[in-house]
């Protein structure tokens, strides 16, 4: 009888050991899709919408004499690359997706 009860304990304690195994598992590789994958594809899809805008402005304000939009060169750029301003942009924003995906996981 007590033989009974421990092979049944056995399979039910390993049973829920590989449940909270798996489940730990499917966080893990959430995250790590989430903080490798998110920041790219956010990249590419900001990419596209600044290009597509930067176009359409370029198009609709030929005709003004002063142009509305700038580029980063000379002294701009300058100081946008001593200051590490891409480098900062991107750690910031690589550290939000890591809350956000932490958030969203309920982890925090």
């Amino acid at each position: 009888m007590f033989a009974a009860i421990a092979v049944i304990g056995a399979f039910f304690s390993s049973a829920f050991a590989r449940f909270v195994l798996g489940f730990l598992a499917l966080k893990v590789l959430f995250i790590a899709l989430t903080v490798t994958v998110l920041p790219i594809v956010l990249n590419n899809v900001f990419h596209s919408m600044i290009e597509k805008s930067m176009d359409f402005m370029t198009a609709n304000t030929s005709m003004i004499e002063s142009p509305l939009t700038y580029q980063a060169s000379g002294l701009m750029a300058y100081f946008v690359d001593s200051l590490f301003l891409p480098e900062c942009l991107a750690m910031t924003l690589s550290a939000l997706s890591v809350r956000f995906s932490l958030r969203v996981m309920r982890i925090i």
